[in-house]
């Protein structure tokens, strides 16, 4: 079943990809009205937040930017009602996802990248605004 529902996630992303149009912050865009998932994408970045999985209180994905090389990755903020914040990445063209146990209330997501390979690495950064998600 895994297997199925990766290709589905796949198909999903591909068709989603061919329709939106990346900005500056991150767009909202629901996949449906009565649907729970939340569609969101910056700076080369595929991001999902659903309030509602049915196997917990809420969960994250996010596939990395390719838009600065293959050595960039992409950081994904999410934060509570209560608070606190947590973060994952994601590689360059990788996927990645996290459930929580609290409801997400808003997002940040960076691209972040090498510039040079010489000390001190200096990285590039760019970052959405914090996003509500409804």
């Amino acid at each position: 079943m895994g297997g199925r529902f990766a290709a589905l996630v796949g198909l999903v992303l591909a068709l989603f990809a061919l329709t939106s149009l990346t900005s500056s912050p991150a767009m909202a865009g629901p996949a449906s009205p009565a649907g729970c998932t939340r569609f969101y994408s910056f700076d080369g970045a595929q991001i999902q937040i659903d309030n509602c999985p049915g196997s917990g209180v809420s969960w994250a994905w996010v596939l990395g930017s390719a838009n600065h090389g293959s050595s960039g990755w992409t950081e994904l903020n999410v934060s509570f009602a209560n608070g606190v914040s947590q973060y994952f990445t994601a590689d360059a063209n990788k996927a990645a996802q996290n459930g929580f146990g609290w409801r997400i209330t808003s997002f940040k997501v960076c691209t972040k990248w090498w510039v040079g390979w010489s000390p001190p690495l200096p990285i590039g950064v760019a970052c959405s605004v914090d996003t509500p998600v409804s």
